[in-house]
């Protein structure tokens, strides 16, 4: 378990996201790149997306307020201590705005840049969603690196459970640190109380798939899974005639979570005496995603499963090296060379020509994402 050897060299109080950075130069520098960050945390002028991002409503406000007070209890809960991300670091982008971008998902936490921009939503409850997913990665440990080998270059280290070698050019355990927020923001968002301001979303949920219990897709399989957590009609007054649509919205990284699900009940079962349940297994991921410190769940991994494990989950997760090359100097697994080829397709006239590029597009992102997922699952399903 050579790479994920974890010594902090340069460790100060937080002040920002960064919490401390790897690599063979000297303190100075990286104290500098230290206070470079915190310079970001509190200007965000030059952000990604920032000048983009439209004016806040009075709702959305007190969003990033309950998202800040909720996301800092469930740090109190794992004895971390709470940061508040100013509303000046989330930053909400209209849907033409943020189409216009590039953008392949619908919200981002920029390390470097300390903030998160966010697509607007078609509810609050699902604005709220993902300012929690997005803030859990930004409140979750996280640290940068000068790369090792000949040519030193500023990456991320840590984002959570998740690592980038330090050579800069892999990065391990991406699927974990996204199946954990998930999680972490699924169980937030389905003990919320009747009550609060998104009460009405959950009610009109709850009386659109009452009123339409069987939902078939174009695929045929059903609309509504374990993973929906609103719904909503193609118009308010749905109950006064046809509804022509209705759109869910779910959970996101499933395959992420059901992956993790198996590793995590495999541990429990084969370490019943370290572990009384699975739900223990669940809080020592979380305490690592909080805390930084991977080497209890990944010597219980060793332990148990075989020398070689780590790395071999953290191979299997890793996309082919021509695409990570590209990706990681933006330390986004699927944006820059999505991009690029992106960008190449915008440039084609024909109408129908151009579709067809952008079918076959997104029928090599689904193909890599695929292989990656299926290689993983397999291998933990084996264990």
């Amino acid at each position: 378990m050579g790479f994920l050897c974890y010594s902090i060299t340069t460790m100060r109080e937080r002040r920002s996201s960064i919490e401390h950075v790897m690599g063979n130069v000297p303190e100075e520098e990286k104290e500098q790149m230290l206070d470079q960050y915190e310079q970001n945390f509190d200007n965000q002028v030059g952000a990604r997306l920032e000048q983009k991002e439209r004016k806040k409503t009075p709702e959305e406000m007190r969003d990033v307020q309950y998202a800040n007070e909720q996301t800092n209890e469930l740090l109190a809960a794992f004895g971390i201590e709470p940061m508040d991300i100013p509303a000046e670091n989330i930053h909400i982008v209209a849907r033409d705005d943020w189409r216009a971008s590039g953008a392949n998902q619908e919200a981002y936490y920029y390390q470097k840049d300390q903030g998160v921009a966010i697509q607007e939503q078609i509810a609050r409850v699902v604005t709220l969603k993902r300012m929690f997913h997005e803030m859990l990665h930004m409140k979750s440990h996280n640290a940068r690196q000068m790369t090792a080998g000949k040519q030193n270059r500023e990456e991320g280290y840590r984002v959570g459970l998740a690592l980038t070698v330090r050579q800069g050019d892999k990065r391990y355990f991406s699927f974990l640190n996204e199946a954990m927020v998930e999680e972490l923001t699924k169980r937030f968002i389905e003990a919320m109380e009747p009550g609060t301001d998104y009460s009405e979303d959950m009610q009109q949920t709850d009386e659109i798939m009452s009123a339409y219990p069987s939902v078939l897709q174009a695929d045929g399989t059903e609309l509504y899974d374990e993973d929906t957590y609103f719904v909503r009609a193609d118009r308010a007054w749905f109950g006064k005639g046809k509804v022509k649509k209705i759109h869910a919205e779910k959970f996101s990284y499933s395959a992420e979570r059901k992956m993790m699900r198996t590793l995590m009940e495999k541990l429990h079962e084969k370490n019943e005496d370290i572990y009384g349940s699975v739900e223990d297994v669940f809080d020592e991921f979380a305490q690592a995603l909080l805390n930084g410190d991977l080497r209890t769940i990944m010597r219980d991994i060793e332990a148990t499963f075989g020398k070689g494990t780590v790395k071999a989950i953290g191979e299997l997760e890793v996309w082919p090296p021509e695409r990570w090359n590209a990706l990681s100097r933006d330390q986004k697994l699927n944006e820059l060379g999505y991009q690029k080829k992106l960008q190449r397709v915008n440039k084609i006239i024909g109408k129908a020509e151009k579709e067809k590029a952008l079918q076959k597009l997104a029928d090599w992102v689904d193909e890599e994402d695929r292989k990656r997922q299926n290689g993983l699952e397999q291998f933990i399903e084996s264990l």
